[in-house]
C-alpha cells in the first residue's frame, strides 16, 4: 500500500514538472525551484523557533478527530493510526 502512494506521488510530481516545463525553459525552473528551497530553508530554520516558543505559552490539550478530507494530505498517507 505505502509502495503504491509512493508511486503515485512521484507520478503526480513528474507529471506536475512536465506541465511547469511547458510554461517556463529549464533554466528559469531551475531558478525557480531554487528560490523555494532557500525559502523553505529560511522557514523551516526561524519557523523552529517561532512555533517552539508559541507551543510552550498555550496550552496544548486538543484531541485529533480524523475528518474525511484529511485523506487528500499527502503526508496523513504515511502517519500511523
Amino acid at each position: 500500500e505505502n509502495i503504491l502512494i509512493a508511486l503515485l506521488v512521484v507520478v503526480i510530481t513528474a507529471f506536475l514538472y512536465t506541465l511547469v516545463l511547458k510554461f517556463f525553459d529549464g533554466e528559469k525552473l531551475k531558478d525557480i525551484i531554487n528560490y523555494f528551497q532557500i525559502l523553505l530553508a529560511f522557514l523551516f530554520a526561524f519557523g523552529y523557533q517561532l512555533f517552539n516558543r508559541f507551543f510552550t505559552t498555550i496550552d496544548i490539550t486538543a484531541i485529533y478527530v480524523p475528518k474525511l478530507w484529511h485523506s487528500l494530505v499527502p503526508s496523513m498517507w504515511f502517519a500511523a493510526p
